[in-house]
């Protein structure tokens, strides 16, 4: 009983010693921080009204190169600069009009000096109809130029037009390069191409009958590295051109039930290979996963996995042999060996954003792309932005009703922005005058007062100390129709969508569904309705061009990215 009650003393002790260190000493509280990316390049609305999607990203010194696509517009537009983004010139891809092309498709780009750019473009012709099923076909081009975009010089690879297009292009630096086409109606294998010359003679590679369908190539010390994932996911590689090649398998657990798997590789021995499960089966089989071999595949070792159950992995950086980042929802970061993981989300324009390119330039530089913005990272933090919580209802809510927010732990007040409007979900938010404007909120609430029936109440907030400001979040509420409005029901469906950015499919994880089909609709970022319709858990997207879309879910606008 004593050595009981001695226990309890000491536990109160403790507690009072850290209550009254927090009071004289607020400083040693670690605030709630995020990484602070910096936008460089801003593509909303860039030339008449249309966004400019990035899709691309070269750095090489203070020269950058970013790609991009116009939303509802075929047009492609390189973005340049030789001064770090201070400023900008643009050099528009011009594809030769002979050709009759309908549409130019950048398959992938290479930047291996700061004169030399290589664009590997798909043109594709309209044949006709097949039902209701478009017939097209390809014809695979290199736009080269070697004076930084001012002028281009059109290869065009292969003999003929084919049924299907070119995949990949891969760039060993300004005069090795190998592209990999994907086989025509007749043909029962990839053809890929090889040169030494920066395009200007090429040759076909003998390649065996296994890779077809690859998803992932890569020419580094002149071997060729191609990742297949047709039946099971094989790592194919020559080092004499296709005279003889070898085959590497990649572990089964990582393969089956239809993983999306991509390859990094090194050197000779050490290879990368990560991705996520496509299949549904609800959150817990949401796992994404990074595997490495340092034996050149005979051994494989999971660095990455299941305990980031909510991470869709789309792409790595590898900095070192303990150093990782890895981009999928949130920026992961590893400093240990692959022992312990950070996560940061990204936030912009009153959001969170996935980064889906991301260059490594040293401790105090990185630079990335997401959606149609070009950001930087120098190592700062800032405070993470509060999230609301209440009303969990985003229509039919009582006048005068209360917002809450979640409380930032280094924050001293919060500042709420409210705009009241007329329902709609694409409008310029805060660009009119303000409903609320308050910058020194202590409390993690605020009762809203005059309001109106079936208004639009656009909030946004951002949590503030005496040194740092969060980032903008935003929620939208609309209150009733009329005092006889029915409250919409607490348990209906809650959506989430993943991957973001997702490709060809855009799975859909729905609780309380109950067996319904569910209605959805896609719009642009300028409020055009590009696709409707009903899904079960997934919705395919493969008709949707590069780019930046809202979807809305029973109610809910979700941001995705198609790539």
């Amino acid at each position: 009983m004593k050595k009981f009650l001695l226990l309890i003393v000491i536990s109160l002790l403790i507690c009072s010693l850290f209550i009254i260190a927090t009071i004289l000493f607020p400083n040693i509280i670690k605030a709630q921080e995020t990484e602070d990316w910096q936008i460089l390049f801003n593509g909303q609305k860039y030339k008449n009204g249309y966004t400019l999607t990035l899709s691309s990203l070269g750095v090489n010194g203070n020269h950058i190169m970013l790609n991009g696509t116009f939303t509802n517009h075929p047009e492609s537009l390189l973005m340049l600069s030789d001064d770090s983004c201070k400023t900008w010139r643009e050099s528009k891809i011009l594809i030769d009009t002979s050709f009759k092309t309908i549409f130019a498709k950048i398959n992938s780009t290479a930047f291996p000096d700061t004169s030399t750019i290589y664009i590997h473009i798909d043109s594709t012709f309209f044949k006709g109809y097949d039902g209701l099923n478009a017939i097209n076909n390809y014809l695979s081009c290199i736009y080269k130029s070697t004076d930084f975009g001012i002028s281009w010089e059109t290869i065009i690879i292969g003999e003929k037009l084919r049924s299907r297009p070119s995949k990949i292009m891969s760039m060993q630096d300004n005069l090795n390069g190998v592209l990999l086409q994907y086989p025509d109606k007749d043909e029962e294998k990839d053809i890929i191409w090889f040169t030494n010359d920066g395009w200007k003679s090429w040759k076909k590679i003998n390649t065996p009958d296994g890779i077809i369908a690859s998803e992932s190539m890569k020419l580094i010390n002149n071997k060729i590295y191609i990742l297949v994932n047709f039946k099971s996911s094989e790592v194919y590689s020559t080092k004499d051109f296709g005279k003889s090649w070898e085959v590497i398998s990649i572990p089964s657990e990582f393969t089956k039930d239809k993983w999306n798997t991509k390859l990094l590789v090194l050197n000779d021995s050490i290879f990368y290979c990560y991705g996520f499960h496509e299949k549904y089966q609800g959150d817990s089989e949401r796992a994404s996963f990074i595997i490495k071999t340092t034996n050149s595949g005979q051994s494989w070792k999971k660095i990455f996995g299941k305990s980031y159950l909510n991470a869709t992995i789309s792409d790595i950086v590898v900095i070192d042999e303990n150093k990782l980042i890895a981009l999928g929802d949130s920026v992961f970061r590893t400093n240990d060996g692959f022992q312990n993981w950070t996560s940061f989300k990204v936030y912009l324009d009153e959001s969170s954003y996935p980064l889906y390119k991301l260059i490594h330039i040293n401790e105090n530089l990185e630079y990335g792309i997401c959606g149609s913005y070009l950001l930087n990272f120098t190592g700062g933090k800032t405070l993470l932005p509060p999230t609301f919580t209440e009303p969990e209802n985003s229509s039919a809510n009582p006048l005068d009703f209360t917002v809450k927010w979640t409380p930032i732990i280094g924050a001293n007040r919060y500042h709420l922005q409210i705009v009241e409007r007329n329902p709609s979900m694409f409008k310029e938010t805060f660009d009119s005058t303000l409903f609320v404007n308050d910058s020194l909120i202590t409390d993690t609430s605020f009762q809203l007062t005059g309001t109106k029936y079936y208004k639009e109440y656009a909030c946004r907030i951002r949590a503030m100390s005496n040194t740092q400001k969060s980032s903008w979040i935003e929620g939208y509420w609309i209150t009733n129709n009329d005092t006889t409005a029915v409250v919409e029901n607490k348990n209906d469906i809650k959506s989430t969508i993943y991957p973001n950015p997702a490709n060809d499919l855009l799975f859909i994880n729905v609780s309380q569904l109950n067996g319904r089909n569910t209605d959805y609709i896609i719009f642009s970022i300028e409020g055009s309705i590009i696709q409707s319709g009903k899904f079960n858990n997934k919705i395919d997207i493969s008709n949707l061009k590069t780019g930046f879309y809202l979807i809305k879910l029973n109610g809910k606008v979700s941001k995705f990215i198609k790539i």
